[in-house]
């Protein structure tokens, strides 16, 4: 009698027409769009049984399955994570959508911080970048798989997909198997869209974002090759990405120290000389880069930089010395020899110039002085190298100055003055042939001004007149063209 009576209540649900039902897709997507998912998530429970009844019963499994998934990034509760599956895979399987198949490779990949077993791990691995990719292109495929140009939504998925694809190679290292699936999904998504066109955007926005999509796809295929280790190369690669967004200020000083944290990381685990050169030339260049009202943050940061460069450069200089490379110690992709070593001395000066800067602010004169060998015979140049002997010759000068007491001392710190001091002006004079410029180079006259000081300071007064005499007189117009440019 109970079954037959739970039949016909089941019969007479069935025959409802669709306007009696309490929910629908559209409700469910305003509840969904007002980001009211607490509400969303209660109706779906509430409706469970008569969900499959309404018209379009996979989008509001698709809309219940989202709200869940929200619920789930702001509280962390399992049971909202089982949710999103559980919708989501109801949903696929009444009506296969991209955009459903995306969310729920997202929802698996986000369930394997719940999961402690390796095989559990892999198959959720396996299966939810399956069916993100799967989505990536059944979308591609509505788009014509137009090789030049992508929508929004595609652009959106492709970046969520490498993001997804580059973290799990991070957390899963250890096991390589899993690492060298990746990174073969890795160079399909990103041959699939390197040949993006941003000319091709309808605006600016649209080509701003083509362009960047197009970089870091040609960006992420390069680093699998990297090092022939794709896990030094997705460190890099985050690294990377990070260090574009580091505005330098204090808004975005967590993407410097992101940057730096998988910069190094990277280098920890390179093998090959030219990878470790690279690591070194961009942890240098970051550092480089660093801003802050901090001073004591600053210095830490150039001197971590200059010691960077110039391990780099001493991988170099080896590399130099026993060249042609054995084929196991190169990798595809490898940037030139000499660029590389250019990007180095540059950031090696950059570097070094903010630290003897600082240290001198700070009155730390025996710090300065001794970093004079660094700047002196290294055999390159860079752009801020006078003032930077100049300041060693400062610091020296002081230096001697306290030693007055102990003529050992002042001697010594008496020579490095000079000479800081007498290779600041002969790098400015270098610049002009060993001549005096035609008309005054603020350069050229401070770099002279100072190293008269410096020998008139110590009593070397013919040599000083001697200089004032042959080189003087063009910087004499100083004044007037100082006056001039008021």
């Amino acid at each position: 009698m109970r079954t037959r009576a739970l039949l016909a209540l089941a019969a007479l649900s069935l025959a409802l027409p669709l306007s009696a039902l309490a929910i629908d897709a559209e409700q469910c997507r305003t509840l969904f769009m007002a980001e009211d998912y607490q509400g969303l998530v209660a109706l779906c429970e509430a409706e469970s049984e008569r969900i499959l009844q309404t018209e379009y019963p996979d989008r509001i499994l698709y809309y219940c399955g989202q709200a869940r998934s929200k619920l789930y990034d702001e509280n962390g509760s399992v049971a909202d994570l089982t949710g999103v599956i559980e919708d989501l895979e109801r949903s696929l399987h009444l009506y296969y959508m991209p955009s459903t198949s995306f969310a729920l490779g997202q929802a698996r990949v986000e369930a394997l911080e719940e999961v402690s077993s390796r095989e559990e791990k892999r198959a959720l691995i396996w299966r939810g970048t399956d069916e993100m990719w799967d989505a990536v292109i059944n979308r591609h495929a509505e788009e014509g798989f137009s090789p030049q140009v992508m929508s929004d939504t595609l652009l959106s998925w492709a970046l969520q997909y490498q993001q997804s694809l580059t973290e799990l190679m991070i957390k899963e290292q250890e096991d390589l198997a899993l690492v060298y699936w990746l990174t073969a999904r890795l160079r399909m998504l990103s041959d699939r869209f390197v040949d993006i066109d941003p000319s091709l955007g309808e605006n600016e926005v649209r080509q701003a974002n083509l362009e960047t999509i197009s970089g870091w796809m040609g960006d992420l295929y390069v680093a699998t090759y990297f090092d022939r280790n794709p896990v030094v190369g997705m460190y890099k690669y985050l690294g990377d990405r990070r260090e574009g967004e580091y505005m330098q200020d204090d808004e975005t000083q967590e993407m410097f120290h992101k940057s730096l944290y998988y910069y190094k990381e990277g280098l920890s685990r390179a093998r090959t000389p030219k990878a470790k050169s690279v690591l070194n030339e961009r942890i240098a260049y970051l550092c480089s880069l660093y801003q802050s009202e901090d001073k004591d943050k600053k210095l830490e940061f150039y001197k971590l930089g200059f010691h960077n460069a110039a391990d780099g450069l001493v991988i170099m200089d080896r590399i130099a010395a026993k060249k042609p490379e054995r084929e196991d110690r190169t990798y595809r992709f490898e940037p030139d020899n000499a660029d590389l070593t250019a990007q180095l001395q540059k950031h090696y000066g950059r570097n070094l110039s903010g630290l003897i800067y600082f240290l001198w602010e700070r009155e730390d004169y025996q710090a300065v002085v001794a970093l004079r060998e660094n700047a002196f015979d290294i055999g390159f140049d860079w752009e801020s190298k006078p003032d930077d002997l100049l300041r060693i010759a400062d610091a020296a000068s002081k230096l001697a100055s306290q030693s007055v007491g102990d003529p050992l001392m002042f001697d010594k710190y008496r020579e490095m003055c000079l000479t800081s001091a007498s290779r600041a002006f002969k790098f400015t004079l270098n610049k002009f042939n060993g001549r005096p410029p035609s008309s005054y180079d603020e350069p050229f006259c401070t770099a002279q001004a100072a190293y008269v000081g410096f020998l008139l300071r110590f009593g070397e007064t013919v040599e000083a007149v001697s200089i004032e005499r042959s080189y003087g007189t063009v910087c004499s117009e100083a004044p007037a063209a100082a006056e001039v440019s008021q």
